[in-house]
């Protein structure tokens, strides 16, 4: 009987098999796990390595099916407004960042959340003016639908009292028609758009911080939403190098469907760190930021029951890339949060399976 050339030992190793769900312990060659159970000795060779887990749980790594990936770690690596509990602390975090950002930078990251705040009042262009004048700053709400941009921001990005919405999107303006600084889902764009691209440097010390946070939290496999194609051409090159320490699979963006088709058939590399998982797309925005489409005004804002996202403001073209995709085994993820979100993608769904069947 071969060898193993690692064996773990006196562990509480969860297995994932229901019939023999426990064992303490299992056995390596080269990547493959290829004995579980409570007594491996006809396995053991002088050569094998020992590990004595001492009573510690081994499990299989854990995989998050739902990322920004490099995001996540340019977040860790950013401003992080998780911890601004009032106006005053968001204020505080925000001028302490500005002392140590070079004034040619923008001010990025956020993740700020006015539920936390006493009067849950959203953040504007003056708590952001008043904390970074001098700098571009540009700082999203955890949901990752709607963000606050400063005066330097809105300037920039050419935002008036004048600027009407764009599809899928909401401006944020105050009672005289003057915006907030608040820009809602596809709004956000007007502003993102504008930003400097990141140096290959900074790609990849976001992903790197990306990936130890993860294998530090036992993630070994995530998909990563809404990757556009540089991105995926970024991964393809880092799985051919080797580089890649969690195994990704990328959703791109929805509408992009023919793109990510011709990208398929002319070839696109793949192995076990890098996969394509499918389609990504839209059909509302969220609860945090007023934009999920319900049936029902939101009880604070009468008047608003959300937004369609522009992924689905034409039905036809939906239905045409939906029954596509899946004539050629491609996977569709669409966000939903509102109640009559959630009706009309199922309803699309059921009308695809009605004519498909079964898979």
């Amino acid at each position: 009987m071969p060898s193993v050339e690692t064996l773990f030992i006196n562990g509480h190793i969860l297995t994932q098999n229901f019939r023999n769900p426990t064992a303490s312990q299992l056995g390596l060659r080269g990547k493959k796990i290829v004995a579980v159970g409570t007594d491996l000795s006809m396995y053991r060779a002088q050569a094998t390595q020992i590990i004595d887990l001492d009573g510690a749980v081994l499990t299989p790594g854990f995989m998050d099916v739902h990322t920004h990936f490099p995001e996540g770690g340019q977040q860790l690596l950013s401003v992080d407004l998780r911890a601004a509990f009032s106006k005053s602390e968001f204020i505080q975090i925000l001028a302490d960042a500005a002392r140590t950002t070079p004034i040619d930078r923008w001010i990025t990251g956020g993740h700020w959340d006015q539920q936390q705040f006493p009067d849950k009042a959203m953040p504007s262009k003056e708590w952001l003016d008043q904390a970074a004048p001098d700098h571009i700053v540009f700082v999203n709400r955890h949901d990752g639908h709607s963000a606050v941009a400063n005066s330097k921001a809105l300037q920039l990005a050419g935002i008036t009292a004048g600027t009407p919405d764009v599809p899928g999107g909401v401006i944020v303006k105050d009672k005289h028609s003057n915006p907030t600084g608040l820009l809602k889902d596809a709004a956000m764009n007007l502003v993102y758009r504008l930003q400097p691209p990141e140096s290959e440097e900074h790609k990849r010390q976001y992903l790197n911080a990306a990936m130890d946070e993860a294998l530090k939290q036992g993630i070994t496999s995530i998909n990563d939403m809404s990757v556009d194609f540089d991105r995926l051409r970024w991964y393809e090159g880092l799985a051919k190098a080797g580089e890649l320490r969690v195994r990704i699979r990328v959703y791109t963006p929805f509408l992009r469907w023919p793109d990510l088709k011709r990208e398929l058939e002319k070839g696109i590399y793949q192995d076990e760190w890098f996969q394509v998982g499918g389609l990504k797309g839209f059909s509302d925005g969220s609860l945090g930021s007023s934009t999920a489409l319900m049936f029902d005004d939101f009880n604070n804002e009468p008047g608003n029951c959300g937004l369609i996202d522009r992924d689905f403001e034409d039905l036809t073209k939906v239905r045409e890339i939906l029954w596509d995709a899946d004539a050629h085994n491609i996977q569709v993820a669409i966000h939903a949060i509102g109640d009559k979100a959630n009706r009309l993608v199922l309803d699309l769904f059921a009308e695809l399976y009605e004519s498909r069947g079964k898979r």
